[in-house]
């Protein structure tokens, strides 16, 4: 700001006192100009100060505005994206039914089949200690989940459905780690497995032997029936690991991915998987299956070996030594137990031996 000293307006501070001179006056009044040029440019600064802080507050709080905008509108084009492939995944699927015309111009029923892995998924322990009863409510509860899926598939418009279920499963192995983490007695699972099978004609148990066998099977299980025109849903349930990935992937190159429903249990590593799987549909049933596999991956643990009472010399199949006495009330072997702890009669396991090496 410059001002003409010339145009100053006087000032009280201009007044000439007694013994100043005209010089002195002027370098006071020139003193004093300055000093209030200096207080107001201060204030000017001051106030512009706070006003660019103030802006610059409710820029930034605007930038934040935008940022969470931004960021809700890329979540829901994320999701437009997913829901575009899904359902384009899905109308593939259709329009390759509808140009097989098959399925709809003979007396053939539509087919809805359900696939268990039951070395990955099994039903929940309050089913398998009621036995009978329980194998008998876990295969209705699944039923009705199903079907109230289909419901909103708008496949009710079909009035023959022909519904299958295939549970596939390694018994033995099964059997032995359910009674070893004492989930289940092994009566009470054979009568659930009973009260499941008895639920409908179409209601199968398979069992399989084997590691992987179940793995094997059901892969050319889906592999097989989706194929047909007459398939409409393939709902699969413990088939989310990645052994299944090239079987997904040739159904999807076959535009027949949209018939696959996994069924899962809601926990985390579930809903991951079906994520990884791009598997088009998913239905979760609330308290069906464990949500935990604690019984899966743990070997059966061996029986202990019975030894027979041998109270007389055998007739066939081993000799005694004559240096030991044969005593009777044989010892149980606890195989569990390591190999310095466990306690072995040498007589019997001489017994137990072919007749060559009894004279060991």
């Amino acid at each position: 700001m410059v001002r003409v000293i010339d145009n100053l307006t006087p000032s009280p501070f201009m007044i000439r006192r007694p013994g100043e001179t005209s010089s002195t006056t002027s370098y006071v009044s020139l003193f004093l100009f300055f000093f209030e040029a200096t207080i107001l440019t201060d204030l000017g600064i001051a106030a512009a100060a706070d006003s660019t802080v103030k802006h610059n507050g409710e820029l930034e709080r605007r930038i934040e505005e935008l940022e969470l905008q931004l960021a809700f509108y890329k979540r829901a084009h994320s999701v437009a994206v997913e829901t575009s492939d899904t359902q384009k995944i899905q109308i593939a699927t259709l329009n390759k039914q509808i140009s097989s015309l098959d399925a709809f111009q003979t007396d053939l029923s539509p087919l809805i089949h359900c696939v268990l892995n039951g070395d990955e998924i099994f039903f929940s322990q309050v089913f398998l200690i009621n036995g009978f009863q329980g194998g008998l409510r876990a295969a209705q509860l699944l039923t009705k989940a199903i079907a109230e899926y289909l419901s909103t598939e708008d496949l009710q418009l079909f009035t023959r459905i022909s519904f299958w279920v295939t549970l596939f499963v390694n018994k033995i192995q099964l059997r032995n780690t359910l009674i070893n983490q004492n989930i289940c007695t092994h009566e009470q699972l054979d009568a659930f497995f009973s009260g499941f099978t008895q639920t409908s004609p179409r209601f199968i148990i398979v069992d399989v032997a084997g590691e992987g066998g179940a793995d094997a099977k059901i892969k050319e299980y889906i592999a097989t029936y989706a194929c047909f025109p007459q398939t409409l849903r393939m709902l699969v349930g413990g088939c989310y690991t990645r052994n299944y990935n090239g079987l997904f992937s040739g159904l999807e190159g076959d535009a027949l991915l949209g018939k696959v429903v996994m069924l899962h249990s809601g926990s985390p590593e579930a809903v991951r998987e079906l994520q990884r799987l791009k598997i088009p549909s998913g239905l979760e049933v609330e308290g069906l299956f464990l949500e935990t596999q604690t019984f899966l991956g743990q070997p059966p643990r061996p029986a202990p070996l019975q030894l027979e009472n041998f109270n007389s010399a055998p007739s066939n199949g081993g000799l005694a030594s004559p240096q030991s006495p044969i005593r009777g009330n044989g010892r149980v072997i606890d195989l569990a137990l390591p190999l310095h702890k466990r306690t072995y009669l040498l007589p019997h396991l001489l017994l137990a031996l072919p007749h060559k090496y009894a004279s060991l």
